[in-house]
């Protein structure tokens, strides 16, 4: 559903990347929302004003905020700032990216009947056929999207915009492979120990794993807590894959400390990270396993080697980043709530980090 600042265009082709154009995710909402990623060459030209266009609606969500607060005559001069746009930038094989993020209610309630309307994206072929939603759209599908560049305005995140899904042309059609054996590690010398110690080879995600643009700046340190209890021993892999599902390219966090205090390497310590919006520009984020307790409570039950291996860690970056200032989650944007039911990101990472420095 557009509004009366909404601009419809259509997107560049590109490869969509862990499309969930067919069913939507509900795991952070309930009435679930349709998402994909569009992956385009950076350098081409329907790349390149697809982006321009939407910097122009951001720009103009935030020239119409600061108008209207000179116009109540409260703020006049008010600073307005923008948002992380939807996309990132990433690399390849020496070829750049940019990766757009599409998204989509399954649901909205009409305003008339106040009846909850389910709905499905619409999608087309080629030839401008319509297509039945048994597809198996895998990474790799070639397509170009129709959307709704919606602009808002929070005071916590600024003026930006979102891509708001209408349809879907499929220009090239990649079958979601069949998982084998091999997907998971085992082969034909399974007894013979890899230098991990079990055996396994890496999946075919991490040997996949994209690299993306370096920070121009680092001017914060973010602590971060995964919002699990005491007794679920997780770490990198599985945060990657909660990350996936909300449609990241990968985990945001550049480090995540385990419960054991060893210290697990996320994001390039350099590239943008996806962890606190508003902010991911500028910032490094490390998630220190824990946080919650077994009814999704905030608590401080991180394990003495957790602290001890976030003093040395967090030593470290102050070194390389000398006017980077240390902070938690909290202290900057709530900008999203997961974990166990009960938990805020407001509580993120479960402990006074300010008093905890002192």
């Amino acid at each position: 559903m557009a509004d009366n600042y909404s601009v419809a265009a259509i997107s560049p082709a590109g490869e969509l990347m862990r499309p969930c154009l067919l069913k939507p995710d509900t795991q952070y909402d309930d009435a679930g929302v349709y998402k994909t990623l569009l992956k385009v060459r950076a350098d081409e030209p329907s790349a390149i004003k697809f982006q321009e266009l939407l910097e122009k609606v951001q720009q103009a969500e935030h020239d119409r905020q600061v108008q209207e607060a000179e116009a109540k005559k409260k703020g006049s001069g008010k600073k307005v700032k923008l948002a992380d746009l939807p996309m990132e930038e990433t690399e390849e094989d020496g070829v750049d990216y940019l990766v757009f993020n599409f998204k989509s209610k399954a649901s909205y309630t009409d305003k008339k009947t106040q009846q909850v309307v389910e709905r499905k994206i619409a999608l087309f072929d080629g030839k401008g056929e319509a297509l039945t939603h048994d597809l198996k759209i895998g990474t790799g599908t070639i397509a170009r999207i129709s959307v709704f560049v919606f602009p808002f305005y929070t005071a916590l995140l600024g003026a930006g915009v979102t891509l708001r899904i209408r349809a879907v042309k499929i220009l090239k059609l990649e079958v979601e492979p069949k998982l084998t054996a091999l997907d998971y590690g085992f082969t034909e010398d399974e007894d013979i120990l890899s230098s991990n110690g079990y055996g396994f080879e890496p999946s075919v995600r991490d040997r996949a794993k994209p690299y993306l643009k370096d920070r121009d700046r680092t001017d914060l340190i973010v602590v971060h807590c995964s919002a699990t209890g005491p007794k679920s021993d997780i770490g990198k892999r599985e945060i990657t894959q909660w990350h996936l599902k909300r449609g990241f390219v990968t985990i945001g966090y550049h480090y995540v400390i385990r419960r054991d205090g060893s210290i697990e390497v996320g994001r390039r310590e350099t590239e943008i990270g996806a962890h606190v919006a508003g902010h991911n520009s500028n910032s490094v984020g490390v998630c220190m396993v824990g946080g919650v307790d077994t009814q999704g409570k905030p608590s401080d039950n991180f394990t003495v080697p957790q602290y001890e291996t976030l003093k040395v860690l967090l030593g470290q970056l102050t070194t390389r980043y000398s006017s980077a200032k240390i902070v938690g989650h909290r202290d900057l944007s709530p900008d999203h709530d997961e974990g166990l039911p009960g938990w805020s990101s407001r509580h993120c990472p479960g402990f006074d980090l300010s008093k905890w420095l002192q």
